[in-house]
């Protein structure tokens, strides 16, 4: 490895670098005897780098989980409102009667007087 340092302290080999910004410590895959080394391979060095990588996967994926939530939700509420608009539309399709709902009085919310019976 180019550029590596191996050192032992306190009877455990550390792997540093020298790059750009100076000296780092480095996790490399293979085990001096040739191995891999599986525990970094999974965890990048270290388990806090493993539930960091969780938390921001899991926060992918509930992302996408909620858009598409939402889009499907948007989906349904176009086609309510498509098929809305084809019963004010056709006469031969029934349309609720807003005073149905108010017990016979009028409705401040009641529908344009175009849309209406």
């Amino acid at each position: 490895m180019k550029n590596v340092k191996e050192i032992e302290i306190e009877g455990e080999r550390v792997y540093l670098k020298n790059g750009f910004t100076g000296w780092r410590t480095i996790f490399p895959l293979k085990n001096p005897d040739g191995s891999f080394n599986w525990f970094n391979f999974v965890t990048g060095g270290a388990w806090g780098k493993l539930i960091i990588l969780t938390i921001i996967i899991a926060f992918i994926l509930i992302s996408a989980w909620a858009y598409n939530h939402d889009t499907t939700e948007c989906r349904q509420v176009i086609h309510d409102y498509s098929l809305l608009l084809q019963g004010i539309q056709d006469p031969d399709i029934p349309f609720f009667n807003v005073t149905n709902y108010t017990h016979g009085q009028e409705n401040p919310l009641s529908l344009p007087p175009q849309f209406t019976d």
